[in-house]
């Protein structure tokens, strides 16, 4: 399956993004810690505040790893360029959070016990 994206913008950038840099590196850097971060995902049975932040950083393969981080890239670079480095965390970790969150409404909904 293919997806097209753009690859760059004639928007001016007016400030370095070093959050977007810096997520792209602790997710890099947590897939190449290994499988034994697994744990470290959300698992809504077994749900904590600490998994809804570390369930951010966890990837299930390589693709997944590459296609998440291809976005956070494109998207995140011109997203804290306009919002600012603080606000644009605040928004990638509350996205996080609420992705989380729809997984554990989901699971309860369709595969209740």
């Amino acid at each position: 399956m293919f997806f097209f994206l753009p690859l760059g913008t004639t928007r001016p950038r007016w400030r370095r993004t070093y959050a977007t840099y810096g997520l792209l590196a602790i997710n890099l850097v947590v897939y190449l810690l290994g499988p034994d971060l697994l744990e470290w995902g959300f698992i809504p049975a077994e749900a904590s505040i600490v998994t809804c932040f570390t369930a951010m950083f966890v990837h299930a393969g390589i693709l997944h790893l590459l296609g998440n981080m291809l976005f956070l890239w494109l998207f995140g670079t011109i997203a804290e360029d306009v919002l600012g480095p603080w606000l644009f965390l605040g928004f990638y970790f509350g996205a996080g959070v609420a992705a989380d969150g729809l997984d554990a409404l989901v699971g309860i909904i369709f595969l209740p016990d």
